[in-house]
């Protein structure tokens, strides 16, 4: 097994990784070395890491660069493939997103001379900035919680992952109803407790009679943080009659994304309701990672049949599946029909900004 020095906080993804976590690898180096990503490169690195008798699963980018000492901008002395159809489903993943998004993908991919790179994208409007910012901290915190960033567990960007994420989706979760919504997840902003936060919460939608005090299953009002429930979205009509459009939100940033349904919360989060402020209501789950993260190849189905087959499965226990890509597309969309106060807005993105400078700060120590 070769012993390199590790200088970067950046991993070389497994060669068994999917086509989405290798291009999560890709974009995540483009942001943290500030420079482009061959296909050169990434063939380089899927053939120092598939020679045999060579275990090592994960290296460091500086330990790649100065183990194989050879030009990465597409030397064909490099190629076989096994490596070059991996980087091809890397590509066509890539080229996925970038189509999905448009302009909100933060990222270009450029074709020079037989092959490719990706780079960040230099001149971007005001209007799609905070869909990028988006994009980038859903990127940095997928990575974050996997192998691609040797990050201490217990750091306080890994600690902090959480309440940021909670932020992003808060801004975003208004845009699936066009209405508002209410964080509920536990700490809220204004540190209210759980019977001061339903209250709120009633008072703003119109919808729902909150109980009077601590429901007898509740041990005490500080023992419930947010019954379970980390975003609720909701629209209401001009009429102000009750049956308004309902969405409980269930905030997930690890790889257990898929055990975190919101459905078996939604009882304990009713007890602090006389009349709960919808008897269905929608549910939905936001991760920071594309939903296709976990797909691998098939020889029998095509990949975008086995992509809509998981997310199908899981769509009755999780609901709605909001995952980076939609995120970046509500972020893109935010302003036109979500109605928060300004300084909601202006809280939510500074915490997102914070986050991911102290994330791309740490990575490239």
């Amino acid at each position: 097994m070769k012993l390199l020095t590790a200088v970067s906080m950046v991993s070389v993804f497994s060669p068994r990784a999917t086509r989405a976590r290798g291009a999560d690898w890709v974009e995540l180096s483009v942001l943290i070395e500030g420079r482009p990503m061959t296909n050169g490169r990434i063939i380089s690195a899927q053939r120092i890491l598939s020679e045999p008798g060579d275990d090592l699963e994960i290296i460091d980018q500086d330990d790649l660069d100065d183990g194989i000492g050879i030009d990465f901008d597409n030397d064909p002395s490099v190629s076989d493939n096994v490596s070059e159809e991996k980087c091809q489903l890397i590509l066509e993943e890539l080229e996925s997103r970038s189509q999905l998004l448009g302009d909100l993908y933060p990222f270009s991919i450029v074709s020079k001379n037989s092959g490719w790179s990706l780079e960040m994208k230099e001149r971007i409007s005001p209007e799609i900035s905070g869909a990028h910012k988006c994009y980038l901290a859903c990127l940095l915190m997928t990575c974050a919680r996997s192998e691609l960033l040797n990050f201490d567990r217990t750091s306080s960007v890994v600690q902090g992952i959480g309440n940021a994420f909670q932020a992003l989706a808060y801004i975003s979760a208004a845009e699936l109803l066009g209405g508002k919504a209410f964080w509920m997840g536990f700490p809220r902003p204004d540190r209210s407790n759980m019977l001061d936060a339903v209250r709120n919460l009633s008072d703003q939608m119109g919808l729902g009679i909150p109980v009077d005090q601590r429901p007898p299953s509740v041990g005490s009002t500080n023992s419930v943080k947010d019954g379970g429930i980390d975003l609720i979205a909701w629209r209401t009509f001009k009429d102000g009659r009750p049956s308004g459009i309902v969405l409980y939100g269930q905030v997930a940033s690890g790889d257990d994304w898929q055990e975190k349904s919101v459905n078996g919360n939604i009882g304990k989060f009713k007890a602090f309701f006389k009349s709960a402020p919808a008897a269905h209501p929608l549910i939905a789950i936001f991760i920071p990672r594309v939903a296709n993260d976990g797909i691998g190849e098939d020889n029998v189905y095509s990949y975008e049949d086995r992509v809509s087959a998981s997310i199908s499965s899981l769509d009755g226990e999780l609901g709605l599946i909001v995952d980076r890509l939609r995120l970046t597309e509500l972020t893109g969309q935010f302003g036109r029909s979500a109605s928060y106060e300004y300084k909601d807005i202006q809280y939510c993105i500074r915490k997102i900004v914070e986050w991911s400078v102290k994330a791309i700060k740490q990575a490239r120590e």
